[in-house]
């Protein structure tokens, strides 16, 4: 366990690199990217959505910004969903409402 610095350096020393791994579900990394996306100035490409997560995720993801879009909150250019400077005050909770979270996939 890499939590205990202990058994960190002993497990260094014996020439083994202790290391843990995550294994993200696709709507878990859906989820991530349209948190980093939102909070940068590149935003969320539509078509990557498409791309990797599928046609689910892609309407999903342009059903629920439809609202925030019409409030001037995010702004769709193209294929790019961006915060606007109003948005980007109120980005986790726009976030969480664009996140997935009861479907299986």
């Amino acid at each position: 366990n890499i939590r205990n610095n202990t058994k960190y350096i002993k497990a260094i020393e014996e020439g083994n690199l202790p290391c843990e791994s995550e294994v993200l579900s696709i709507r878990d990394r859906y989820n991530e990217y349209v948190m980093t996306g939102l909070r940068t100035i590149w935003g969320i490409s539509t078509k990557t959505v498409l791309e990797k997560f599928g046609l689910l995720y892609s309407k999903f993801l342009l059903e629920q910004s439809k609202a925030y879009v019409d409030d001037g909150l995010l702004h769709l250019d193209g294929e790019v969903l961006t915060a606007t400077d109003k948005g980007k005050f109120l980005i986790d909770g726009i976030a969480s409402h664009l996140f997935m979270l009861n479907l299986e996939k």
